[in-house]
């Protein structure tokens, strides 16, 4: 297995483990509210994905309850595979320092965000903007428009609220 990220990484700025678990476990809950995960570990903890989708579990205590505090290659089915690949170790911390007015990656205070289901929300829609501009474009391959899937996805994931 390949380790996509481990909270033993962002401990040395974050200073705690609740606060080093909250940009890995944003993606791993997003990656769960699209059907990202594998078979496999989605059987393993089915109770706690349950716990995730009713919002009774953030997503930096999944992250520590169900993978110890690190996720993998073995956590993802292939689409998750496929978009953490091309886009987690280039993009995302970027984009979560971005979406929360932090000055990049690096910046200490990224670990000042709360894990919290408002703050998961305001990034969902920037991860599913990614992950669906990632793909061709469907209005190439059938000839027709494409619908707004990021759109669609965002209603589902954040039960159309709009922040």
């Amino acid at each position: 297995m390949l380790i996509i990220d481990d909270i033993d990484l962002h401990m040395p700025l974050a200073g705690s483990i609740e606060r080093a678990a909250c940009p890995p476990g944003f993606f791993l809950a997003w990656c769960a509210n699209l059907q990202m995960l594998s078979d496999d570990f989605s059987r393993r903890h089915a109770d706690a994905l349950v716990r995730l989708r009713m919002r009774d579990l953030t997503p930096g205590e999944f992250l520590i309850t169900c993978g110890d505090g690190r996720f993998g290659t073995e956590e993802l089915n292939a689409r998750g595979r496929a978009f953490a690949d091309s886009y987690y170790q280039v993009q995302y911390l970027n984009d979560f320092a971005a979406t929360f007015d932090k000055n990049g990656p690096d910046d200490e205070h990224i670990y000042d965000v709360e894990d919290n289901w408002a703050n998961y929300d305001k990034l969902a829609g920037v991860l599913t903007r990614r992950l669906y501009g990632s793909q061709s474009s469907p209005q190439a391959s059938t000839g027709r428009k494409p619908r707004n899937r990021a759109a669609s996805w965002l209603r589902v994931i954040t039960g159309g609220r709009k922040d």
